[in-house]
């Protein structure tokens, strides 16, 4: 009995961990695109922290289908897609397969934060720049620069920082 109420518990952690908050991300995002809060407000910005990147693709791509379908009953002028790519941003610093998504969807590169997660027990830190080349190595110069320092400059209106390199 022990073993399956330890069995349950982790269960439920894992439904916390991994489910919940990529289920809450994709929610509260149709729901600002979809209630029209994007189309109100053009200039507001949102960004979710700790969901990771690879997330993001699948539910646009829905959404986009449905409102082309004329499913969506709403103020919306533009796609789903169009209005996460103005108003909407994420973290990520642990999400294998945005090592993919990043080559493969480029667009993808402009509303992605790299983050260490620090201090978190699963920081990357003190590996953060091998981290950096695992996940971004492969991309070019320029696309790992709006993630590790341009987009948050530009999102939070910062003053100029020092970027973080990726040694050759």
């Amino acid at each position: 009995q022990n073993f399956m109420k330890k069995a349950a518990e982790s269960d439920e952690r894992m439904i916390r961990l991994v489910n919940e908050k990529t289920f809450h991300a994709m929610n509260t995002t149709i729901q600002f695109i979809g209630s029209g809060v994007f189309e109100r407000f053009p200039r507001l910005k949102i960004l979710f922290i700790e969901n990771e990147l690879s997330w993001i693709p699948h539910p646009l791509a829905g959404w986009d289908k449905y409102c082309a379908r004329g499913r969506f009953d709403s103020e919306m002028t533009m796609l789903p897609s169009e209005y996460f790519k103005r108003n909407v941003f994420s973290t990520f610093f642990s999400d294998p397969a945005a090592r993919y998504l990043l080559k493969e969807e480029p667009w993808l590169v402009d509303n992605a934060l790299w983050s260490s997660d620090f201090p978190h027990n699963n920081t990357t830190w003190p590996k953060s720049r091998e981290a950096v080349e695992k996940g971004l190595g492969h991309l070019p110069e320029d696309a790992q620069a709006k993630m590790l320092h341009c987009t948050v400059k530009t999102l939070f209106r910062l003053p100029d920082i020092q970027p973080l390199r990726i040694a050759a």
